[in-house]
């Protein structure tokens, strides 16, 4: 954007409060599962990925709205779900993985 003096520039932002989407990626018994990778789509894009720590935790810092979050690691079967995320607020959802 070229500004010339004696003009005025206006530019518009709209400034979006992140929310927070975490939990715990653990197996059928309860275990944490560490080194799972986990993405959250919305509206069908991809939005972020994360991985869970050692004790199987993970944390997304997205905007509102409902996102579709899928879970993999290679010992265990992919695992789907939904969550929604109020705006500036924190939703908490385990992931339960299966081999």
């Amino acid at each position: 954007i070229g500004v010339q003096q004696g003009q005025e520039t206006v530019r518009d932002y709209v400034l979006t409060k992140m929310s927070r989407l975490h939990g715990l990626v653990m197996n059928e018994s309860g275990s944490a599962i560490g080194s799972a990778t986990l993405k959250a789509y919305r509206n069908g894009a991809l939005v972020s990925t994360v991985q869970s720590g050692a004790g199987g935790q993970y944390e997304f810092i997205v905007p509102s709205g409902v996102y579709m979050v899928e879970a993999t690691h290679p010992d265990y079967v992919r695992a789907l779900y939904t969550a929604y995320v109020p705006p500036a607020g924190e939703a908490v959802r385990d992931v339960i993985m299966y081999r």
